[in-house]
């Protein structure tokens, strides 16, 4: 059931009139959940009439469900990042934002912002109004508290500044991280194929460990799209023991002296998780577990296979579950402080923002699973979190090892190859000869499209295309796939690109894609997709 804060439902029982007055007015007033959860945003837990008459959506439809609902996705986040401030200052925020309509159509509103607290000033709920723009200019007279902004100005304060630079590098990391992937591409596609054609002595050893270091530099362009993405979006089974690897290489790396020590249990099995939230949890974690040993020192991180009884795991449901504990042997948190440390806002560091243990217990619960801990002072702390887990283990693609394994033959079929990289374009037409496929290799959407359409007119068709998705200028690679399906519905089209890690996922299937080949790739993979795309085992 979808309720406020007991505290802020006391006063609506206690003051009906007051509930009665709200829904009186001609402005639409919204009462949020105090933890602001990414992806969707907070969640609203009372919406008056005049949401209901602005919005024309009913009031019970949108009760439980993310700001983002109303407000949208596009400023979200902004919005987000200025809460901490408002419940501290107990000032009241300003945006112009366009409202979100039952029928799809938008209303310019101005929305304004605070925080209801209790008696002692502890915050109990945020607290959105917002009225037509037209309406609502009269609003900011004499009212000396609202600090006006403007989403289409300038840089407007440093808070903002911070976070447009923020995002200015999330960017620039995904750049990063798919430029050195195409590099990638060239060089690990190269050697697989080197290595098919020298015996296993000590050339062949050599190509092997070049491959291998090549492989560490991908996992390290992972990392950076970690970052990049922000949320991940939808939940996917996952290796919840790489993720932990991965993150915790990723949390201790640039020069700390502390240590994560991972130890995970045989034969763990997966999750269904979104997986960029709970890297989240992870890097939280391990980041408070090097503050809490002064960043110096070795810490553990933990993953076991837990079967939970009835009763068991903080009255979490019967069944499997993944149990992570991150353990450090830094200051402890004294007892009168352990009851406070999930709640938002509330920090013991001198410029911590009180987010992050609360965004953990956020995500963690939304997964269906809990967050909990135990600290002696002086001696260390211990937060173990349990994750529902499928109860098998991880059935997705591994890593790629390259070998000189049964590759896929093509016995003559052509493939259609369109990549702006020259160096990537020589590779996989290459590897394309090396397995017995003919190819054409074309650098852009438009001829594409072109050589698709008179191949498929002159009775010579494709026997699949592998598309670049990131085709600077003109026609990207979606756009051209469109082209491609309007000559022939059945065209097999294979998605490439170096901003993805997994399969496409449902929307890229729905744009026409039959498979994914992520960049950089090797002779195996490439060989594994074309077997699965041309014999019909989908991997979609």
């Amino acid at each position: 059931m979808i309720t406020m804060n007991s505290k802020t439902q006391r006063i609506w029982t206690l003051y009906p009139h007051l509930r009665m007055a709200v829904d009186q007015v001609d402005e639409g007033v919204i009462i949020l959940d105090l933890q602001p959860q990414q992806g969707s945003g907070p969640r609203m837990v009372f919406l008056n009439r005049g949401i209901a008459v602005l919005s024309g959506f009913e009031i019970e439809n949108l009760l439980g469900n993310g700001l983002a609902t109303l407000f949208g996705g596009r400023n979200l986040q902004m919005l987000l990042e200025r809460l901490s401030a408002i419940a501290a200052n107990q000032g009241v925020f300003q945006i112009s934002n366009p409202l979100l309509r039952a029928d799809g159509s938008e209303l310019n509103c101005l929305w304004k912002v605070s925080c209801v607290c209790d008696e002692k000033g502890e915050p109990l709920n945020f607290m959105l109004t917002l009225a037509r723009e037209e309406n609502a200019a009269e609003a900011l007279v004499g009212d000396e508290r609202i600090q006006v902004e403007m989403i289409e100005g300038a840089v407007l304060d440093d808070d903002q500044g911070r976070s447009e630079r923020m995002e200015t590098l999330a960017l620039l990391a995904g750049g990063i991280a798919h430029d050195f992937k195409n590099m990638l591409t060239g060089v690990i596609g190269n050697l697989s194929l080197a290595r098919q054609q020298v015996d296993n002595g000590e050339l062949g050893a050599r190509i092997g460990d070049a491959i291998e270091a090549s492989q560490k530099g991908q996992e390290m362009a992972e990392h950076l799209l970690f970052f990049a993405r922000g949320d991940g979006g939808e939940r996917t089974e996952a290796d919840v023991g790489r993720l932990l690897q991965k993150t915790a290489q990723l949390c201790t790396g640039g020069g700390s002296e502390a240590q994560c020590q991972v130890m995970l249990d045989e034969n763990l099995w997966s999750a269904t998780i979104n997986v960029t939230r709970i890297s989240q949890v992870i890097s939280n974690l391990i980041f408070n577990a090097r503050q809490a040993m002064n960043d110096q020192g070795i810490f553990q991180a933990k993953l076991t296979n837990v079967q939970l009884d009835e009763g068991e795991g903080e009255s979490l449901p019967a069944g499997p579950y993944l149990r992570l504990d991150v353990m450090d042997h830094g200051c402890g948190i004294p007892e009168d402080k352990i009851k406070d440390i999930f709640t938002l806002f509330y920090t013991t560091k001198d410029k911590g923002s009180g987010f992050g243990l609360a965004t953990c217990q956020s995500v963690v619960r939304e997964h269906g699973g809990s967050i909990g801990v135990v600290s002696r002072v002086g001696r260390g702390s211990r937060f173990t979190v349990y994750l529902p887990a499928t109860g098998h283990e991880f059935s997705g693609e591994k890593d790629t090892k390259v070998g000189n394994g049964d590759f896929y033959r093509g016995k003559g079929r052509q493939i259609l190859v369109v990549d702006d990289d020259p160096m990537i374009l020589n590779t996989i037409q290459a590897i394309l000869k090396h397995l017995n496929f003919t190819s054409v290799g074309v650098s852009s959407g438009e001829e594409g499209v072109s050589f698709f359409q008179r191949h498929y007119r002159d009775g010579t068709p494709f026997s699949a295309v592998l598309m670049d998705l990131t085709l600077p200028g003109g026609m990207n690679g979606e756009q051209a796939t469109r082209r491609i399906l309007d000559v022939d519905p059945d065209a097999k089209v294979i998605a490439s690109s170096g901003y993805l890690s997994d399969p496409v996922n449902e929307e890229q299937r729905e744009k026409g894609f039959v498979g994914a080949l992520s960049k950089p790739y090797d002779i195996g993979m490439v060989s594994d997709v074309l077997r699965e795309v041309l014999e019909g085992t989908n991997q979609l």
